[in-house]
């Protein structure tokens, strides 16, 4: 892999288009050098007042420690205000009109689809729904609940759904597997973890 800068690009973009089929891969930074980003998110707190200040702040420390990176949440996740898909958190009403609200995570996967963990109305325990994003978002519950709270992370390998729970206190912390078809959940782990998020590749394999 070749690093080239951007004044390289301006002013060699001729060599730089000849010599692409060779290389393969180039990649352009400011100076020609490797960028190595160290960093973590910031997010934007609902009941912050003074976001742009907070956040602000954390740029100054997080320079100040040698950062040069980060994901900004640019508004909470709830109620359909975020930027990156407007309609996900607000997953609309069970038939007995309960609203039907995001609890920590979605994973989209092809061949599978996409699910979330979900809120019902005032019900302790988080439900996995399949969710529908050319009907509005709507969510279709699954039968039964997860019978955990908090399952901030949501995983997929194989077929199987995986949850990440973020415990309300020590050694309460769980990793659990999903039934994707009753939404019933089995521990598969448990210690001094607290989750909060995890990741899937939207071209996971849905058969093991």
């Amino acid at each position: 892999m070749k690093f080239l800068s951007v004044r390289d690009l301006r002013g060699k973009s001729a060599q730089i288009w000849k010599r692409l089929p060779e290389e393969r891969e180039m990649v352009i930074t400011s100076n020609g050098r490797r960028f190595h980003p160290i960093g973590h998110n910031v997010a934007w707190w609902a009941t912050n007042a003074n976001n742009a200040a907070t956040i602000a702040a954390a740029f100054a420390k997080m320079g100040a420690a040698g950062e040069n990176w980060s994901r900004v949440w640019m508004e909470h996740f709830y109620e359909s205000k975020n930027l990156e898909w407007p309609k996900v958190g607000n997953f609309g009403m069970t038939a007995d009109g309960k609203k039907i609200v995001s609890s920590g995570d979605l994973i989209g996967v092809r061949g599978f689809g996409i699910y979330a963990t979900v809120d019902v109305g005032t019900e302790t325990n988080d439900y996995l729904a399949r969710i529908d994003p050319l009907n509005n978002w709507k969510a279709t519950l699954m039968p039964m609940s997860t019978g955990h709270n908090r399952i901030f992370g949501l995983g997929f390998w194989g077929g199987k759904v995986y949850g990440f729970v973020a415990g309300t206190a020590a050694n309460t912390g769980a990793m659990v597997q999903i039934d994707p078809v009753m939404g019933t959940s089995t521990d598969l782990s448990s210690g001094n973890v607290q989750w909060y998020g995890a990741a899937v590749a939207t071209d996971a394999p849905i058969i093991q």
